[in-house]
C-alpha cells in the first residue's frame, strides 16, 4: 500500500483531504483519535503538503516529532497542553524513565 487512495505513486497527491487527514490522526486499531493539539495538527498538514509527503503514517509521525521536540508530548502519541509547566515536564520525563 502506498499510503494514498489515488493509487498514483507520481502526480498530485488528490488524497490531502479533510478525511485523508482524519484518518491520518485516527488510530487503525481501536479508531479513536489520538487527539493531536490543533496547532501540531496544522503544523504536521501544513509539512506534509509543502513537501508532498504521501504515507498515512506520515502526518502522525510529524506530530509526534513537533511535540517531543516542543515537550507538547512525549512522541508516542501522547500530547500535553501548551501551558505545562517545565516542572511537570521533568516530573512526566522522569516518570517515564524509570519504566
Amino acid at each position: 500500500m502506498n499510503g494514498h487512495r489515488d493509487g498514483d505513486d507520481h502526480g498530485p497527491v488528490s488524497s490531502w483531504t479533510r478525511e485523508w487527514f482524519d484518518e491520518a490522526f485516527t488510530n487503525p486499531v481501536t479508531r479513536e483519535s489520538y487527539g493531536v493539539p490543533d496547532d501540531i495538527r496544522v503544523a504536521s498538514e501544513r509539512i506534509v503538503s509543502a513537501y508532498g509527503i504521501r504515507g498515512i503514517c506520515d502526518p502522525m509521525w510529524i506530530a509526534n516529532v513537533i511535540a517531543r521536540e516542543t515537550g507538547r508530548g512525549d512522541g508516542e502519541h501522547t500530547f500535553y497542553p501548551a501551558h505545562r509547566t517545565l516542572a511537570q515536564r521533568l516530573a512526566d520525563a522522569q516518570r517515564k524513565a524509570t519504566l
